[in-house]
């Protein structure tokens, strides 16, 4: 009897082991804190809001810090894919380092998801392997996004400011062909480095002046927006901005005036929710009070800073959950989830829209093969004076 229950013990040990899985979030922890803590809450509160499918996972939450370096995360990559539990891995807001890396994903069959960085090139691959998959804003449809946008309110002399990243470069190409076949033509481009000088800035804010631009496409982070944004005031240059939404990503809207924003009305490229003024339905209540009961000292009110992130992650989250159900937990792993998630069976009621069949299996000739969202489900947005995302009506 004694020797059957150590037998029973070493089972249950053994069973417990086997059912036990890693979800990792390689992101910048150091300085983008807010999207990288908004993208951990969301998969946090996915996972909570799912744990009645999930009851026979130990599922682990890992967080990994790669400072915005394409080798740290490099780094941290190689750590996960010599973990045998290691499930599905998250990325953060930034693309440089999922561009950087993304062979190595797709050699190493790592399982990973994008709930923010939008380069267009991060779901695409020429080989049938690939392992990247996304529930965010694609910058294939964001500059046509944008440029239609910019057409609607009536702008027609539009000066590009973009980050010199293959972020930056990715937009300058898709904006630009949307331009073309909209018979714009641009008043000026101008690229600009992570923390520009001063002299940089308003260099290239006096090309704005001097060409006559009656509108900014931006595409950069809320470090180099901030930046941007006090520069124009300070030359007391009033130009509408449209963004692309790394101005949500971290202190913008701490680092700038009310005036600013309603001098240089900033709006920005979001996904059609928001828990300030979209309708609310059942699932984004209940969502919404678990988020802040899990995190109460983090989420006050409806408040959720870099909501995208948490958004995004809570959405991708109930689709791997879904691919995990099908597939059953004694035949899960990496390969059988990103098999089951490129034919999922039944819908998955999400926050930004309910996924049909939002993925399928990637042969290098649909593009949008691993890509969730797509331009109907995009919308502008801005800051109020609290700070607070809302979508334009």
């Amino acid at each position: 009897m004694k020797f059957l229950a150590i037998m029973l013990l070493v089972l249950t040990t053994e069973s417990l082991k086997a059912t036990e899985h890693n979800i990792y979030i390689d992101a910048d922890f150091s300085h983008y804190t807010t999207s990288s803590k908004s993208i951990f809450m969301g998969i946090k509160t996915a996972l909570e809001y799912k744990k009645e499918s999930l009851q026979s996972l130990n599922i682990n939450l890992i967080q990994l810090d790669h400072k915005a370096n394409s080798r740290r995360s490099l780094k941290n990559l190689k750590a996960i894919q010599k973990d045998p539990k290691s499930l599905v891995t998250f990325s953060g807001m930034h693309s440089p380092p999922v561009l950087a890396n993304k062979k190595f994903i797709n050699d190493n069959k790592l399982l990973f998801f994008s709930p923010w960085a939008a380069a267009a090139p991060i779901t695409r691959t020429t080989n049938d392997e690939n392992w990247i998959f996304r529930v965010s804003v694609d910058d294939s449809i964001a500059g046509d996004f944008l440029v239609s946008s910019l057409v609607e309110l009536g702008y027609k002399k539009p000066f590009l400011l973009l980050e010199q990243t293959g972020w930056g470069q990715s937009n300058f190409k898709t904006m630009s062909r949307a331009l073309e076949s909209k018979k714009i033509q641009a008043q000026g481009v101008e690229f600009f480095n992570w923390e520009p000088t001063e002299v940089s800035i308003n260099t290239k804010i006096r090309k704005i002046i001097e060409l006559k631009a009656d509108c900014i496409l931006f595409v950069g982070n809320a470090n180099e927006g901030q930046v941007f944004a006090n520069a124009l005031q300070k030359l007391n240059v009033k130009v509408p901005v449209l963004s692309h939404w790394g101005i949500n990503a971290g202190g913008f809207f701490k680092n700038i005036t009310p005036e600013i924003l309603n001098d240089q009305k900033w709006n920005f490229i979001q996904t059609k929710f928001s828990f300030i003024n979209s309708p609310q339905e059942k699932l984004h209540k209940e969502v919404l009070a678990l988020a802040q009961k899990l995190f109460p000292q983090e989420i006050k009110d409806k408040d959720i800073q870099s909501s995208t992130g948490f958004i995004h992650a809570f959405d991708a989250t109930l689709l791997i959950v879904q691919g995990i159900e099908q597939v059953g937990t004694k035949e899960l792993n990496a390969t059988t989830l990103k098999q089951s998630l490129e034919n999922l069976q039944k819908s998955v009621n999400g926050l930004v829209k309910t996924y049909k069949k939002p993925f399928s299996r990637h042969t290098g000739k649909d593009e949008f093969a691993h890509e969730a969202l797509g331009i109907d489900d995009l919308r502008l947005g801005y800051f109020n004076t609290e700070g607070q995302v809302l979508l334009n009506e």
